[in-house]
């Protein structure tokens, strides 16, 4: 146990710090690509080409300087990508010799506790079925309540 909370932190400044990491290098990723396009097309004249192709069959591009910015999505999902996969794997790594070699006792100490303790949580939380029921049945009887109040009192 207090391994653990000593573990624990550790291990969320750790993902926090590798999310930060996967930020700034698809920030800088994103600064580069879009400074090299920013560079081709203002040396070579390349948004007159975009915006009026030469060919037909060539479709035009609106606005080159708003697909610029549309680059950053690119980078953002590949950031997405790579600290959903990153991090499980490398998870997956450490275990790998513990999963190998086996736990021992503690692998079903810790089943039981599990267990235990999430019996233990379904004990401590309340009906909630049971709960959207009576409230269904008091919202159905103020409703009928209320309109009979409505119909009594229009004559009057």
């Amino acid at each position: 146990v207090l391994a653990n909370l000593l573990v624990m932190p550790l291990a969320t400044c750790i993902d926090q710090h590798f999310k930060q990491v996967c930020f700034n290098l698809c920030l800088d990723l994103w600064a580069g690509a879009s400074r090299t396009l920013q560079e081709r097309a203002t040396r070579h004249g390349a948004f007159l080409k975009v915006t009026q192709p030469g060919d037909a069959s060539t479709l035009s591009v609106e606005n080159p300087i708003q697909r610029l910015t549309e680059v950053m999505g690119i980078f953002k999902a590949l950031e997405g990508q790579l600290i959903s996969v990153i991090l499980p794997l490398s998870s997956a790594i450490y275990m790998l010799p513990t999963m190998v070699r086996g736990v021992g006792i503690w692998s079903p100490l810790l089943l039981a506790f599990n267990y235990l303790s999430f019996r233990g949580c379904q004990l401590l939380t309340p009906d909630y079925s049971t709960i959207q029921k009576r409230e269904a049945a008091l919202e159905g009887r103020f409703r009928f309540l209320h309109t009979r109040l409505r119909s009594i009192a229009e004559p009057v």
